[in-house]
């Protein structure tokens, strides 16, 4: 990254993660043993592997990028699912899609989470409108399509 003449890094000559929200000491040094490993653990925590994946997609190693989308594919659960599309919409990731085959799999699912909707309409008008477009596409099912 040093090397290249068009990046930024190279000509101050330093990386500067200062400012950046998922640089955290954990994920700084889980990107850093994967770079000496080969290896990453998320070990569960689903705002490790987030931040990592958003890491490892800025600084361009596909390699843990993808470790970190199949830590989070297999950390989906109902609960943070609505949580997980807001980071990962439009990534083309799988576990991207896997949010998305929950969601058309239990149409109750969003109503179950109806709480939480209200925050992401405000902070992710996006999703919200692809989620409401799902919505649309569903069979009719009694008065509502959920």
């Amino acid at each position: 990254m040093l090397t290249s003449s068009t990046w930024q890094e190279a000509k101050s000559g330093e990386i500067d993660l200062r400012g950046d929200r998922d640089a955290t000491h954990a994920s700084v040094t889980a990107v850093l043993q994967f770079l000496l490993t080969d290896h990453f653990d998320a070990a569960g925590d689903l705002q490790l592997a987030l931040s990592v994946r958003s890491l490892a997609d800025r600084f361009c190693i596909a390699e843990l990028g993808q470790s970190a989308d199949m830590a989070l594919k297999y950390m989906l659960t109902e609960e943070n699912v609505l949580t997980l599309l807001s980071q990962l919409l439009d990534s083309g990731s799988e576990a991207e899609e896997a949010c998305w085959q929950m969601l058309e799999n239990n149409k109750g699912l969003l109503l179950r989470q109806e709480l939480a909707l209200d925050e992401l309409v405000v902070q992710h008008p996006k999703l919200a409108k692809r989620l409401i477009l799902l919505g649309q596409k569903s069979p009719r099912c009694g008065k509502f399509r959920w």
